[in-house]
Parts: structure tokens; C-alpha cells; sequence
């Protein structure tokens, strides 16, 4: 989400307007792959930092809350520009696992 951010921004920068077409395809590309790989960060009651478990055979998934508040800022940053609705929906979701908490 970190990058997808980054692409948006380097979308706008004035003077790349060469690469700015490449930026903002590459965000909604990226946007798509989000879309599609947020339920296997999602944990039941947190999220994974990343899918580390899912690539290393035998490895745990990575909790952490700090990084679970940090995944809804980002989610909420991602929602706000792409108003994707799938975004906000895990937004509200991972929220509520704090506050179930």
C-alpha cells in the first residue's frame, strides 16, 4: 500500500510527464492486485504483516498491532483515492477488530 501510494503521488509530480502515465497505470494495476490479496492478509482478528507464511514453508503469519493500525491508515489512504468499495469494507472490518478487542 506503501507503493501504491508512491505511484499515485509520482503520478501528479510536475515535470515527469513522461513517466506519469506509467505511474497512474501501474497504480491501478496495483490497485486490482490489492483487491485480490487482502483476504490472505487478513487473520480473523488482525492482520499479517505480510504473506511470508504463505511463501516460506513452516513460517507463522507476522502479528502485530502496530503494524494492524498502520494496514488500516494505509487501507483508508488506498479507499479515499481508488474508491474501490472492497477497500472500505476491510477498512471497517479490520476496525472493528480493535474495537472487539
Amino acid at each position: 500500500m506503501f507503493a501504491l501510494l508512491g505511484l499515485f503521488d509520482w503520478a501528479f509530480v510536475p515535470g515527469t510527464e513522461s513517466n506519469q502515465s506509467m505511474a497512474a497505470d501501474l497504480f491501478q494495476r496495483g490497485l486490482l492486485t490489492l483487491e485480490k490479496i487482502l483476504p490472505y492478509y487478513d487473520m480473523g482478528t488482525i492482520t499479517a504483516y505480510d504473506l511470508g507464511y504463505m511463501t516460506f514453508r513452516g513460517e507463522l503469519p507476522h502479528l502485530d498491532a502496530r503494524y494492524h493500525a498502520v494496514h488500516i491508515y494505509l487501507l483508508h489512504a488506498v479507499y479515499s483515492i481508488g474508491g474501490n468499495d472492497i477497500f472500505h469494507t476491510y477498512e471497517k472490518r479490520w476496525i472493528s477488530y480493535i474495537d472487539d478487542a
